[in-house]
């Protein structure tokens, strides 16, 4: 489905757009109960072929901006992306289960419950995630170009989760990256947060890190108890500031200053 129109409205009914292909040329806006959006790569498969457009991948895309909102969006292996525009969702909840939200320049979400389960989630330019419920889960790795289940952004990230909060995956910004915890925080083995030149975690609960927290330059973690296990490494290259109301235990590698 082809729009040239700015906008593309739906509300008091659901939106099923399994294995379909819905592009805008300016601006792709839904207002929906339950938004549906699975198996995006099918539609060349299933339709394209019929359609002209073999190779053509499915899902929400707008060259412009984009705004979805309602109760539930379910994207499991679907891709929601604009590509020269900002994107803003708001729902309920969020299942981005192998599936791709992909904005060239800047990407919103809020949510009650977000869930990437092997997903990604990114914002070119800024990426801003705000969420009471977080899961967060990868498998691969970025050395056999495999990884999958990321949150991420070229420029910089921002996380707000209210609630206690495991990462099993990557969360990075590669300019900045700031995460805000209101509960307890564990990182597990093998999982990753990064912001090249800077990287703040605050914590209102205790912290444990099994997995790498790291800064090329400044890294700052505050929270109540903070341990960094055997598995551990903690990474400020220019400045490590930890503020720990509580215990500081370290058990693990820290490379860098501590302030």
């Amino acid at each position: 489905m082809l729009l040239k129109e700015t906008l593309f409205i739906l509300k008091q009914i659901n939106f099923n757009n399994t294995s379909g292909f819905v592009i805008t040329e300016q601006k792709l806006e839904i207002d929906t109960p339950e938004l549906t959006n699975n198996s995006s790569l099918d539609f060349k498969t299933e339709m394209g072929f019929y359609l002209g457009q073999p190779d053509q991948k499915g899902g929400l895309i707008s060259k412009g901006e984009m705004k979805l909102s309602g109760n539930k969006l379910v994207s499991n292996k679907g891709r929601i992306v604009t590509e020269n525009g900002d994107m803003e969702l708001k729902f309920t909840s969020v299942d981005n289960t192998s599936g791709t939200i992909a904005s060239h320049k800047n990407a919103s979400v809020v949510t009650s419950t977000f869930t990437n389960s092997q997903g990604t989630l990114f914002g070119q330019d800024k990426l801003t995630l705000q969420t009471d419920t977080l899961k967060n889960n990868s498998t691969g790795s970025v050395e056999s170009n495999t990884l999958k289940g990321v949150i991420a952004s070229s420029g910089d990230t921002e996380v707000t989760v209210n609630r206690d909060f495991e990462n099993n995956g990557v969360i990075s910004g590669v300019e900045h990256l700031r995460v805000n915890i209101n509960g307890k925080y564990t990182n597990a083995s093998n999982s990753i947060m990064s912001g090249k030149n800077s990287f703040e975690l605050g914590v209102t609960g205790n912290i444990i890190n099994r997995g790498i927290l790291n800064s090329i330059k400044d890294t700052t973690i505050s929270g109540e108890n903070i341990t960094n296990e055997k598995s551990g490494i903690i990474v400020g290259r220019e400045s490590i500031t930890i503020d720990n109301k509580g215990t500081f235990t370290n058990k693990g590698k820290v490379v860098g200053a501590v302030k």
